[in-house]
């Protein structure tokens, strides 16, 4: 693999984005004042990113996280993200904006994010972004967490996640965790979610399974785990909430019309099975 050392190390791989690549050291951005998101939809990564425990810290930026867009068989692991500061960019997370290609097959595992925010914003989260309508994927979150972070914006925001399109087979979130986090979105639909905020499948069945919420403030969010869950009218597969916790949190709404619930504030279709769910005060 190649190791990355320095921010600039750091940018350089989007000169070649389908390769290898560790983290050699912790890497302070503090010092970067122009960062390019790596990987475009029309040129997304698809290599394999390994932060091997180190820490990206104190990145400011108004055009995105670490990575833009990534794509077929792209893996982002075991990565802690320090102090980030998103502001007024769409379709984009600390760590990942956004996943697009067919059969995508794509994995972010083990991202820890402290003290981050991301504020007026739309599509936008923590960890991963939103993969835009069109897309036949098979994404995975797993043992991601994010603690003491801020999310702001209009439509679909969230914590880990801020959602999906048109995703055509699997979307599974896992043993994820949000807390002590804030979401506050303007949006009248309810699609906002310390967790996932909307989670929307076309066809094929998704899970989120053993995640946590503790100690998160959300405002005009639509649930605890997810803001909206809903498939396309044809997909009659079921897709499971299982095993999952809200405690010790608060959800209010403002605008009046906007759904809210423990676990979810709004099943837009009825392929839905909620179980072993638990809410904690």
């Amino acid at each position: 693999p190649y190791i990355i050392q320095t921010a600039a190390e750091l940018q350089s791989i989007q000169n070649n984005l389908a390769a290898y690549y560790v983290l050699g050291n912790d890497i302070d951005m503090s010092g970067v004042t122009s960062w390019t998101p790596i990987g475009t939809s029309s040129a997304p990564f698809t290599g394999q990113f390994d932060g091997n425990g180190k820490t990206i810290s104190n990145l400011v930026s108004s055009s995105g996280g670490i990575f833009g867009t990534i794509g077929r068989n792209s893996v982002i692991k075991n990565t802690n993200l320090e102090s980030f500061s998103l502001s007024g960019v769409d379709n984009q997370a600390c760590m990942v904006g956004s996943v697009t290609g067919t059969t995508a097959n794509v994995k972010i595992q083990n991202i820890i994010a402290s003290n981050s925010k991301v504020i007026d914003s739309i599509r936008s989260a923590i960890i991963l972004g939103f993969s835009p309508p069109g897309q036949s994927a098979l994404i995975s979150i797993e043992n991601s967490e994010c603690h003491n972070c801020i999310v702001t914006g209009g439509v679909r925001i969230g914590g880990i996640c801020a959602g999906t399109g048109s995703i055509g087979s699997e979307f599974d979130v896992i043993n994820c965790k949000a807390v002590n986090c804030f979401i506050y979105t303007t949006d009248h639909e309810s699609l906002a979610s310390p967790i996932v905020g909307d989670w929307y499948s076309l066809a094929g069945s998704s899970q989120i399974i053993n995640c946590v919420v503790d100690s998160c403030t959300g405002v005009n969010t639509g649930g605890g785990i997810v803001g909206r869950c809903w498939t396309s009218a044809a997909n009659t597969h079921i897709q499971i909430i299982d095993n999952c916790v809200v405690k010790d949190s608060s959800f209010i709404n403002v605008n009046t019309d906007n759904a809210l619930g423990g676990v979810c504030g709004n099943f837009g279709t009825p392929w839905f099975e909620v179980s072993e769910c638990v809410i904690q005060n």
